[in-house]
């Protein structure tokens, strides 16, 4: 090669180098989608899409425009509380807008799909098939109405996506806005009419959907119950383009299993662990291009709540002793004195319980148990006599002294521990047990006595007795 040669060649080398950055100046990058979801300020719950945009690559094969790939499916999901929600899909391209989905209204188009579910969760798909001016651009924006139960008036929140279509040649990119100046949005351009050279006989040359999984995750649930859980899952029919059941991956004492399955969603169930959390994972395989997809989530227990009782009893009155232990056959509580069985409960269930006399003045001890391990232990019930009895209030009226008392318990027949009588220490003192006011509470009763005072009395002392024939404190009256 003579040193002319060479240098023409290097002449090539530079040009074939520019050439190839003006080429990659012009790849379009799609539109650009505002990264922000717009939200009111009357409730921080918003919408938010899976994909910031859907890209379609365009070949020309003989002299016909073929889809190489296209991803085609979008997720709007709402984030935060809400009661209900609805929403509005506008296409947009130059300025030009067409609704092509209201919550409310029926809108035909044969090249854009919506599926709503009742929990806020939207599935946008479109056929670019089925569009006659195939270079088009579009962003869709979303508006969402959500109501809230906590707020009187909806908050309003958008968002917004590309969907691009160009050509590839050569594995050089060319715009697809370069091929064609349409630049109008119409409703003949979303025709039933197939311009693209999609083999009618061989579907699998057809691009296939990507597969999206939106599992609820953590999910939760009170330790050793059983919990339930929905998997939602788009791109493909789960009843009709899958090999098989879901397959699960899990710790197999945890017993968790497939429940249903309906359209898009896998509905799973299992058991919670005594503590710890462990994962579940779920996996699929598509028929059409035995793709498999997977997901996971994590199970975590809820901590068992404390038991629920009154740490002081008083004798022959009945009482609910709440374990709040999982209601299954792993759960039981026991109640001790010392080393000696009183009472248990089994399967999770409470203890019902009535202290006798001869439990006066004694601690128990009650234990849980799991799996019969000991999950926790308190010694803190006491049975207790009754209190004394009580004069509580003292008023004056039309020459009467009304006295209110109160006194506790019951007594070894089951009757009510009431008071019997008002003691004085003067003579002759007439007085009258109001029944008609009279109040039961879990383990008292209130009674009101209206007392006949003579009008030559400076004071006088007062004590109620109750029918176990104890003395309240005397109270001394002065007029």
């Amino acid at each position: 090669m003579t040193s002319k040669d060479k240098k023409y060649r290097g002449f090539n080398e530079i040009y074939f180098v520019l050439y190839l950055m003006a080429v990659l100046l012009l790849l379009p990058e799609g539109k650009k989608i505002y990264d922000e979801y717009i939200v009111s300020e009357q409730n921080n719950a918003y919408i938010k899409s899976e994909k910031s945009s859907l890209n379609v690559k365009l070949k020309y094969i003989n002299g016909k425009s073929t889809i190489i790939s296209a991803d085609t499916v979008n997720v709007i999901y709402p984030v935060g509380k809400i009661d209900s929600i609805k929403y509005n899909f506008r296409i947009i391209n130059n300025n030009i807008s067409n609704d092509i989905y209201q919550s409310d209204v029926n809108i035909e188009s044969t090249a854009f799909e919506i599926i709503e579910n009742n929990e806020g969760l939207v599935r946008f798909e479109w056929s670019p098939q089925k569009i006659n001016s195939f270079d088009r651009n579009f962003e869709v924006k979303v508006d969402a109405k959500i109501f809230s139960l906590s707020n009187s008036e909806p908050s309003i929140s958008s968002v917004r996506f590309a969907v691009n279509t160009y050509y590839i040649d050569d594995e050089i990119i060319i715009a697809a806005n370069e091929q064609n100046n349409s630049n109008t949005i119409t409703d003949n351009s979303l025709s039933s009419n197939n311009e693209f050279n999609i083999p009618q006989n061989n579907q699998s040359q057809i691009p296939l959907n990507s597969i999206s999984f939106f599992p609820e995750n953590p999910v939760t649930a009170m330790a050793l119950t059983r919990w339930n859980s929905v998997v939602r899952v788009f791109g493909v029919d789960l009843t009709k383009e899958i090999k098989g059941l879901p397959k699960l991956k899990f710790d197999s004492k945890y017993d968790v299993k497939v429940e249903n399955i309906e359209n898009n969603s896998i509905y799973l169930s299992g058991i919670t662990s005594a503590e710890q959390p462990y994962k579940v994972e779920v996996e699929i395989e598509r028929n059409a291009d035995n793709r498999i997809a997977s997901t996971e989530f994590i199970v975590k227990p809820l901590l068992i709540p404390y038991p629920d009782y009154k740490k002081v009893m008083y004798p022959n009155y009945s009482y609910t002793i709440k374990t709040n232990l999982p209601r299954n056959n792993k759960s039981s509580a026991k109640l001790f004195y010392k080393d000696k069985l009183i009472i248990s409960s089994e399967d999770g269930s409470n203890i019902e319980w009535i202290p006798q006399f001869s439990d006066t003045n004694k601690v128990f001890k009650l234990n849980r148990y799991i799996d019969d391990k000991v999950i926790d232990s308190k010694s803190d019930l006491r049975v207790i006599s009754p209190p004394l009895p009580e004069i509580t209030k003292k008023s004056f009226s039309n020459g009467f002294l009304f006295i209110t008392t109160k006194s506790y318990g019951k007594l070894k027949n089951g009757s009510n521990n009431i008071i019997t009588k008002l003691e004085f220490n003067r003579n002759k003192i007439e007085y009258q047990d109001l029944n008609g006011q009279s109040q039961y509470g879990d383990n008292y009763i209130i009674q009101v006595f209206r007392v006949k005072v003579n009008s030559d009395f400076n004071s006088i002392d007062i004590q109620a007795v109750d029918s176990r024939g104890e003395y309240s404190l005397i109270e001394k009256i002065t007029f």
